[in-house]
């Protein structure tokens, strides 16, 4: 899903369109254990905290919509150590607690405005907190 929107987000760039896009992805990475040195380096670069730590797998359970959110280093590195599954890492974005979410079937497309997190002040500084 997020390769389609980062695939739009190219074209209206590309095509030169002055239609100005506010659609965007945040920057994400898949991790399975806490990364060490270069690879955490390489791996987390670019990538700011606070963090949102999303399921890998989406199988229709409780626990494939837990998310937390992550303040610090020291918070993933207890989220990681008390999970065993793969885990999205994606840049949180303040976003004025809002989303929307679009929904397709065949050729019927709808779009729902939905509450979401509150945005996070430069002063919050748990290790991490389960939503």
């Amino acid at each position: 899903m997020l390769d389609v929107v980062t695939a739009f987000e190219s074209k209206l760039h590309q095509s030169g369109d002055r239609f100005q896009s506010k659609i965007s992805v945040p920057k994400q990475v898949l991790v399975d254990h806490y990364p060490e040195g270069e690879e955490a380096t390489n791996l987390l670069v670019g990538l700011e905290f606070p963090v949102i730590a999303k399921p890998l797998f989406a199988n229709g359970s409780a626990e494939s919509h837990e998310m937390c959110l992550i303040f610090s280093p020291k918070g993933l590195r207890s989220l990681l150590a008390d999970t065993d599954s793969p885990i999205l890492l994606q840049q949180f974005v303040n976003h004025g607690g809002v989303v929307f979410k679009g929904y397709s079937i065949g050729k019927h497309v709808q779009c729902v405005k939905r509450r979401s997190l509150p945005d996070v002040s430069e002063g919050q500084t748990r290790p991490h907190q389960r939503l």
